[in-house]
């Protein structure tokens, strides 16, 4: 009985990795579930919220949360999404949350122009790793205050500057990141 218990949670735990894109840290599914946008991948969000609620917030729910929001187009639910996910955070919760929920966060915020999140977002994930930097966070930070300042001056040099250096990086390391 315990091993037919232990199998099940397994199954739902990959299950719940899958639908949230389990694959986010290369981003291909993400990515291209966030272009299309459709009901089904607003479902499939649905579905890995779902079983992380059956099998525990803390393994995934801040990252299926924030991948969520970004699907959303209501304003307010967006924000339920982000609040619920923030209260796991502050709990505590497995490391790749934290960082992948404020990627999503900061991913949301450039793409709706919502520059004060998306500093806010970059501020959290600077925090989360102030004690222990990494060097993805540190890009993933820079890169949002570099699209945030070139919104409001787009012909500061300084800023040109280091948004291609940062571009260059992200080819070095082959990742494929919107700009």
């Amino acid at each position: 009985q315990h091993l037919a218990l232990a199998r099940a949670f397994e199954t739902n735990r990959l299950d719940r990795e899958r639908l949230a894109g389990g694959a986010s840290h290369g981003g291909a599914y993400v990515h291209a579930v966030l272009r299309c946008g459709n009901r089904r991948n607003v479902a499939s969000a649905a579905r890995a919220l779902a079983l992380a609620r059956e099998t525990g917030m803390g393994f995934c729910g801040p990252l299926v949360l924030g991948i969520k929001a970004r699907m959303l187009d209501d304003a307010g639910e967006r924000e339920q999404c982000r609040t619920e996910a923030e209260a796991l955070l502050a709990q505590g919760c497995a490391s790749h949350n934290s960082i992948l929920f404020y990627r999503h966060g900061i991913e949301d915020a450039l793409a709706r122009r919502e520059w004060a999140r998306g500093l806010a977002h970059a501020a959290a994930l600077e925090a989360y790793t102030r004690a222990e930097p990494l060097p993805y966070a540190d890009f993933l930070i820079a890169r949002a205050r570099i699209l945030v300042g070139l919104a409001s001056r787009p012909a500061d040099r300084a800023l040109q500057a280091e948004l291609a250096r940062l571009r260059a990086e992200a080819a070095r390391v082959r990742w494929p990141i919107s700009w």
